[in-house]
């Protein structure tokens, strides 16, 4: 699928366009994942065979590079305020966490499985799409899920001014305003990619504050994105093993809404009510 001008985009569906600068972050993050790509093979996952990496969108660090993936950290790898990357490793509360959100289809597909195990989801919706779907955003919310914040069009953060990442967060906060009424407020944003928490930046979480918010990173991360689209046995093995690299108490588990990310959510429900643990939205289990 391509945005306008012919820009190619794995997660997103047609109909859904990139602003100028959006468009050239595209373009350098197209070429660092091809770079990736051709560098990491899925053998060296236990795929078996080489595999393209689908990076996602991304900006440009300050020397003009294109940014590189972040590392995974140790649990303790936040200690500054009002950043969260898990919640009470003493309760019996985990996290199933869905990023970008550009498939509504797949966006109820997984609502019903979560159900079905009696979980519940925390929804990050790039802010775009929200305007989109009002009525599927008010039905999250009344079947039990969460939105939370994830920007308004997925840039990464730390290459913005501090007026460019207030809008970010603040027009998000408003198109979920439109499309579900103002009872409801958003308690948290994850910034695309974590960048500038990775890359530290304490004007991230102070700008999140002024707009009431604290930030939500993540504990595991399922990298389904890497592989996408692919959705054969071997792939949800893969994003399944890699949610449980943190898979209990407190645990976030960092999703997003693609097919092969959904698919693998039975066994992520299944295995949290094996082991004894509640999903639960974001803004439940975390203050």
């Amino acid at each position: 699928m391509t945005d306008e001008g012919g820009v190619s985009h794995p997660h997103r569906p047609p109909g859904v366009t990139h602003t100028r600068r959006a468009l050239l972050r595209l373009f350098v993050g197209s070429a660092a994942a091809i770079a990736a790509g051709s560098a990491v093979t899925a053998g060296a996952s236990g795929l078996g065979g080489a595999q393209p990496i689908h990076m996602s969108i991304g900006g440009l660090a300050a020397d003009g590079s294109p940014p590189q993936p972040p590392p995974p950290p140790p649990d303790d790898r936040y200690n500054a305020p009002a950043v969260f990357s898990h919640g009470d490793r003493n309760g019996n509360r985990i996290y199933l966490t869905f990023d970008d959100c550009y498939y509504p289809s797949l966006v109820s597909q997984a609502m019903d499985i979560a159900e079905a195990g009696g979980a519940r989801l925390t929804f990050f919706p790039v802010g775009t799409v929200i305007p989109q779907h009002p009525d599927l955003w008010r039905d999250v919310l009344a079947r039990g899920h969460a939105i939370e914040n994830h920007t308004w069009d997925h840039h990464f953060l730390s290459t913005l001014s501090n007026s460019d990442i207030w809008s970010e967060m603040a027009h998000h906060q408003e198109a979920v305003r439109d499309a579900v009424g103002t009872g409801y407020t958003e308690a948290f944003v994850r910034p695309p990619g974590g960048d500038g928490i990775f890359n530290y930046q304490q004007r991230i979480p102070d700008i999140a504050a002024s707009l009431g918010m604290k930030v939500c990173m993540w504990s595991s991360d399922s990298s389904g994105w890497k592989i996408y689209p692919r959705q054969d046995p071997a792939a949800i093995d893969y994003i399944v093993s890699n949610a449980m690299a943190d898979f209990g108490p407190g645990s976030i588990v960092l999703q997003h809404v693609l097919a092969n990310d959904i698919a693998a959510l039975p066994r992520l429900v299944a295995e949290a009510n094996k082991r004894g643990l509640k999903a639960v939205t974001i803004p439940t289990g975390i203050r």
